[in-house]
């Protein structure tokens, strides 16, 4: 996707079918672990891998508060995340995000939402696609959590161990990469979800501050 206008997130469903997670075998990445990522924004947004904030590696890594409430509106619940686990996701995307010169992400509890309910319903009803078997994607799961709007990114994951292991499979995978090093982006939720025989299911959702 790097280099392409990115797609309006409503026209995600149109292009887009639900992958049971049968045939995820072709996203494969390491010993039984599935990565899929998707980018959506305003039109002319572009995905890069050029750093473009105003942080600078080797300083203090959030010089202002990324869970304030009033840094954002409303609409994206600016507050702590829910768990430890999801505390450590958000720290190491922001501190990734850092080291690559960009500004780090706050953390939306609205967009957590949304990710955590795409983790859980990933096992829940056995597929792997941005897209859910009710033709939702990642957009419609935003609003649907009360989120400011649909210009929203996603990257999936399932069958990591941990946080550092999810993180290095993103980082190696050049759609989920960029979707982690996207300027433009302002917020962002983690979501994490096991399922019945303790396999893990892993989403970060991206936002624009667009309306």
């Amino acid at each position: 996707m790097v280099g392409k206008s990115l797609p309006m997130c409503g026209d995600l469903k149109r292009s887009s079918r639900p992958l049971k997670l049968a045939r995820a075998v072709a996203f494969s990445v390491g010993l039984g672990a599935l990565l899929l990522s998707v980018g959506c924004g305003p039109a002319g947004a572009l995905p890069t891998l050029v750093p473009g904030g105003t942080n600078t590696p080797g300083t203090d890594p959030f010089p202002i508060d990324l869970l304030d409430a009033q840094a954002g509106p409303p609409c994206a619940r600016i507050g702590p995340p829910d768990s430890p686990t999801l505390e450590e996701m958000f720290e190491a995307l922001n501190e990734y995000r850092i080291e690559n010169g960009l500004d780090p992400l706050f953390y939306s509890q609205a967009l957590e939402q949304a990710a955590n309910d795409m983790a859980e319903d990933l096992w829940v009803r056995g597929f792997f696609a941005h897209v859910n078997p009710d033709g939702e994607g990642p957009a419609d799961r935003a609003l649907e959590a009360g989120f400011c709007n649909r210009y929203v990114g996603e990257n999936l994951a399932a069958g990591h161990l941990n946080v550092p292991q999810v993180m290095q499979a993103w980082k190696e995978s050049p759609g989920h990469n960029a979707n982690m090093l996207t300027p433009g982006y302002r917020y962002v939720g983690m979501g994490h979800s096991f399922d019945g025989s303790g396999r893990q299911y892993w989403v970060q959702e991206f936002a624009y501050d667009a309306p």
